[in-house]
């Protein structure tokens, strides 16, 4: 409410009322969502490419462990590989989803 006006006044005064409602009921704009949508595809764009990078860094790593016959570490990377490759499945998803919307 303007600074000097009585809840009287500003419930007389529709330019009072309504500076209030705009302020409270703003909706983003198609731009906004435009924005939002393009920001969601980059996002899941780069988040891929990290999933892939760190694949091929685990898979680098666990061939260099595989020729040292060092098993309890492959274990540990194969499951971490898994692990990866499952959320790469999903960020794949999520992108193809955006893709749609």
């Amino acid at each position: 409410m303007a600074e000097g006006h009585s809840e009287a006044q500003a419930s007389m005064d529709p330019s009072l009322q309504s500076s209030e409602r705009d302020r409270h009921s703003k909706k983003p704009t198609w731009k906004v969502r435009e924005n939002l949508e393009s920001l969601k595809q980059e996002l899941s764009s780069d988040i891929l490419k990290l999933w892939e990078t760190l694949l091929s860094h685990v898979s680098n790593i666990q061939q260099s462990l595989s020729s040292l016959h060092v098993s309890p570490l492959e274990g540990a990377l194969q499951q971490l590989r898994a692990t990866y490759e499952h959320y790469n499945i999903k960020v794949q998803e999520i992108r193809r989803l955006s893709r749609r919307h």
